[in-house]
């Protein structure tokens, strides 16, 4: 099945915050997947990573940035002359690439994602480069160092896939699994949410 980059913006928004994930958080989800989804990275098979109850125990611990979606935000949130950074024991790395890669939007500077089994370079907004196995489920030490000055534009051939715009395909049993997520949000209808405005007053086909 085909769903657009708004769909899955929304969509994982929703799911991280159905799985337990603050507001916060939650939007930090949705800009990775955005990303990883537009660079054709694998997202979606590594999306229930960030739901499992090890990631989220990370959050609140003496170790919170073991946790992709926080360090991530760390990471973006660093001053440029921070040229270089280790990890240890993040779960779902290719979470933190893409906070990153989506976080370099403004700057010129790359920026180079290790983990044991893969590697990527991020710059401009742009992926610039892949190599390796993006989905892994372990806890990796993950270092994030800069690559200098790079124009996407001129790495063409060397860009990993092309950009994704409108939408991309994606496993309908992992789709769903993200959608059981998002109804962990929904409120439950009643007679009194009916009559104070929420859907329809006596019946669906009002």
């Amino acid at each position: 099945m085909i769903v657009s980059m708004n769909e899955i913006e929304s969509t994982m928004l929703k799911a991280a915050r159905g799985a337990g994930y603050a507001w916060g958080l939650a939007e930090e989800a949705s800009i990775a997947a955005r990303w990883l989804a537009t660079w054709d990275l694998p997202w979606l098979e590594t999306a229930h990573i960030l739901f499992s109850p090890e990631s989220l125990r990370w959050i609140g611990s003496d170790t919170p940035l073991r946790n992709p979606l926080l360090a991530g935000a760390w990471s973006n949130d660093l001053p440029i002359s921070c040229s270089a950074r280790s990890l240890r024991g993040v779960t779902a790395p290719l979470w933190l690439a893409g906070l990153v890669g989506a976080g370099t939007h403004r700057r010129s500077i790359a920026r180079r994602i290790n983990w044991s089994s893969a590697e990527v370079v991020v710059a401009r907004g742009a992926l610039v480069h892949t190599h390796g196995t993006l989905d892994a489920a372990a806890t990796e030490t993950v270092s994030i160092t800069l690559a200098g000055n790079v124009d996407p534009v001129s790495f063409g051939g060397s860009v990993a896939t092309h950009r994704r715009s409108t939408g991309c395909h994606v496993d309908a049993r992992l789709w769903q699994r993200l959608l059981e997520y998002e109804k962990r949000t929904y409120v439950p209808g009643s007679a009194q949410s009916r009559a104070t405005g929420a859907g329809s007053e006596k019946s669906d086909n009002d």
